[in-house]
């Protein structure tokens, strides 16, 4: 509209010369227009440079809020990772597996007859993922392996909330990002349900039946592959370099054929959200086991 206004002035003047002789006639007048229409075009200029600036800042704001909110589903993935096959990730200082913590799950997977299986061998194709179901049948009956999994899950969820706290107001600046913190509330909720299911001091023991177990099972999976999912969504839209989607190399036949259903392979580069969730969980079912947890 200021460019219309300003080259409908000058069009005037030259070269039709429609209002020449009024121009010429109206000094005073001239140089009112003139200046107006030169402090009306430089604050748009302005304008616009400083609302860049301003957008530019604020990429680079959400850029390093996704970052940083990033890291929960990632220590999701690598706690829930560790607590059923052994190897501890860390990638972050925020989320740490202790050593001790490290020496009873080694020990209690080496008691059962299970060998750790590192994320890192079954991503590059050098393993194959450890069926979840049949070692969670029978670490549900350790209690051992139940105590120190609540805590680990206890300390992720306590720390998640932390960061949650300390990012959420950037992270509702737009739709997406907004989106994205849902997503993160919604899978911090999940795990928390499934930490509470174990937790020791539960008036009713949350574990004790067969179907108590199975919907156990059914909400680990679905944690593991929702935040798998979800850490690379936070990295897909960030946009980190040599993106490569490696959840479904790290989760079961079943989730993998769910999930190349739906677009995601390693090179897919389209956000998904959560894969799994309460109303459409996980179909799987868990062999039954009499046995009350021991330990």
């Amino acid at each position: 509209m200021l460019l219309v206004l300003l080259l409908a002035i000058v069009v005037s003047d030259w070269p039709t010369g429609v209002l020449s002789d009024f121009w010429a006639g109206h000094a005073m007048l001239t140089n009112i227009v003139s200046s107006l229409v030169f402090v009306v075009l430089g604050a748009t200029l302005v304008e616009r440079w400083l609302s860049r600036q301003e957008n530019r800042r604020a990429e680079i704001i959400t850029a390093t809020a996704l970052g940083a909110m990033a890291n929960v589903p990632c220590a999701y993935q690598n706690a829930l990772w560790f607590l059923l096959n052994g190897q501890a990730v860390h990638v972050d200082v925020d989320f740490r597996v202790t050593d001790a913590e490290q020496a009873v799950v080694a020990g209690i997977l080496a008691s059962h007859g299970f060998d750790v299986v590192a994320q890192t061998d079954v991503a590059r194709g050098g393993a194959v993922p450890p069926e979840d179901v049949a070692r969670l049948a029978v670490l549900l009956q350790d209690r051992q392996w139940v105590l120190t999994a609540h805590d680990l899950l206890l300390r992720t969820n306590q720390t998640a909330r932390l960061i949650l706290a300390r990012w959420a107001q950037l992270m509702i600046a737009s739709k997406e990002t907004t989106r994205s913190l849902r997503q993160v509330t919604d899978l911090i909720d999940d795990i928390d349900e499934i930490r509470m299911s174990m937790n020791p001091i539960n008036k009713h023991d949350r574990l004790a039946t067969h179907a108590d177990r199975e919907l156990f099972v059914r909400r680990w999976r679905a944690g593991f592959v929702n935040a798998a999912v979800l850490y690379e969504d936070f990295g897909l839209t960030v946009g980190w370099q040599d993106f490569t989607r490696w959840s479904p190399e790290l989760t079961q036949p079943e989730d993998r054929a769910l999930m190349e259903a739906r677009g995601l392979g390693r090179r897919a580069r389209s956000a998904t959200g959560r894969v799994y969730t309460t109303d459409a969980p996980p179909d799987l079912t868990l062999p039954a086991t009499p046995e009350q947890p021991t330990g």
